[in-house]
């Protein structure tokens, strides 16, 4: 075998040892992932719930761009990914609340970081019980949350992720939310004072959305309408919670609720609420549940925010 022959084989040598790093290599340490969902989200769309859902595009740091949801047997990457950058509060208090529901589970989980004493929580649970949660991100454009499925053979269905800021003087509470409902400014009017017996007359309207609308109202005593401006009589008297549902042509919702207080007496006991309390409201469940889940934390972050204060 002469010197050529024995350079050829060198090469060759050399580059199979290549083509076998080429082929092993990255089957060895890449795992690809189950599942993968790549969700965006408009920008620009944070509100003030105070403000007539009104949005703030100048609020980026809670503003939602992208949600990567990654799944390798059970283990769960969820990665989120702002329009600005997303700190820990130093004047202000964070809530980032997910609700991911899976082909046999629902899984919550909610962070939420505030002011000394009350520093910050990570938690989530199942409907099996509590999930370990971890954080990760901070300073970044891009949170990275890891958890784990109760199950390997759970399949990715919805998602529903909400975000929320408050100041520590609760002057101003920015959200936004995952995926974007577009809600109506819906107006049921004032609140109201009637006599048991007397025709009260009720008035809607809409300042946004595309009609026509449906309207419904709920009386809160077991009765609805369907018209934009109805009668309706109390037999009871007491104190009811009426709401106004409206969808546009476009299936944008929105809802309003005033207070009617309704004295005298029709020969009853008078005991108040009855026959309305037991009903529930007509609204839209996904729409109501997510305004609830903002409502009940801004209240939680202000009696927090009560407490340091004291």
């Amino acid at each position: 075998m002469n010197k050529e022959e024995v350079k050829m084989i060198r090469k060759l040598l050399i580059l199979g040892l290549i083509l076998i790093c080429f082929i092993t290599f990255p089957n060895s340490s890449v795992i690809a992932a189950d599942e993968e969902h790549i969700l965006n989200d408009d920008s620009g769309d944070v509100f003030e719930y105070e403000d007539d859902f009104q949005t703030h595009p100048e609020v980026e740091d809670i503003d939602i761009t992208q949600i990567v949801y990654s799944k390798t047997g059970k283990s769960i990457t969820l990665d989120i990914n702002f329009r600005g950058r997303i700190t820990k509060p130093t004047s202000i208090s964070l809530v980032i609340f997910v609700l991911l529901y899976t082909s046999e589970q629902e899984y919550q989980i909610f962070y939420f970081s505030a002011l000394p004493p009350i520093g910050e929580e990570v938690n989530g649970s199942s409907l099996e019980g509590p999930i370990e949660v971890s954080i990760d991100g901070f300073n970044t454009k891009k949170l990275t949350f890891t958890f784990d499925l109760e199950n390997e053979s759970e399949v990715y269905e919805e998602i529903i992720i909400t975000t929320l800021k408050q100041d520590i003087d609760m002057t101003y509470s920015y959200s936004d939310i995952y995926p974007n409902e577009e809600f109506l400014v819906v107006d049921a009017g004032g609140d109201i004072e009637g006599k048991v017996g007397e025709s009260i007359s009720f008035s809607g309207s809409v300042s946004s959305g595309t009609p026509p609308y449906t309207w419904t109202w709920d009386f809160d005593d077991g009765e609805i309408s369907e018209e934009q401006n109805p009668k309706h009589t109390y037999t009871e008297e007491g104190i009811y919670q009426v709401e106004l549902y409206v969808i546009d042509d476009e299936e944008a919702e929105g809802f309003d609720i005033i207070t009617v207080t309704i004295t005298g007496s029709n020969g009853g006991n008078g005991n108040g609420n009855n026959g309305g309390n037991n009903n529930e409201p007509t609204g839209s469940g996904l729409l109501i549940f997510i305004v609830l889940i903002v409502i009940i934390v801004i209240v939680a972050v202000a009696v927090v925010f009560y407490v340091i204060k004291k």
